[in-house]
């Protein structure tokens, strides 16, 4: 059974994270950030271990992100890694052009700033 549970950030438009939990053993994440003034949303980073991987299951973590917070214009953190731009090219992402490109905005950078 598969679980994905939302550890919130700390901060707003802070770093927040949806672990993928498989029989309640974490066995991937994905970290993002929020920001609900501007309603701009990127995504980190996905992650999943490698035995867990081609289930679907990093899908399932943008998928809930997406209906989660509904009215966000969404990005992503730069995409470096080639197995990486084909699954986010796999996905019916809403703004094409805002992968590998993140949208960022002051609250998030004012929440950074306040974390390190």
């Amino acid at each position: 059974m598969v679980e994905l549970v939302t550890i919130p950030a700390e901060l707003p438009a802070g770093l927040a994270v949806v672990e993928i939990r498989e029989h309640g053993v974490a066995v991937g994440d994905a970290d993002y950030r929020v920001c609900e003034v501007c309603r701009l949303g990127v995504v980190e980073q996905v992650r999943v271990d490698p035995p867990f991987r081609r289930r679907g299951l990093a899908t399932q973590v943008i998928i809930k992100l997406l209906a989660d917070w509904p009215g966000c214009r969404w990005s992503t953190s730069p995409i470096n890694a080639p197995g990486a731009l084909c699954f986010w090219k796999s996905l019916d992402w809403p703004e094409p052009e805002t992968l590998g490109s993140p949208v960022e905005c002051a609250h998030m950078r004012h929440a950074d700033e306040r974390t390190s």
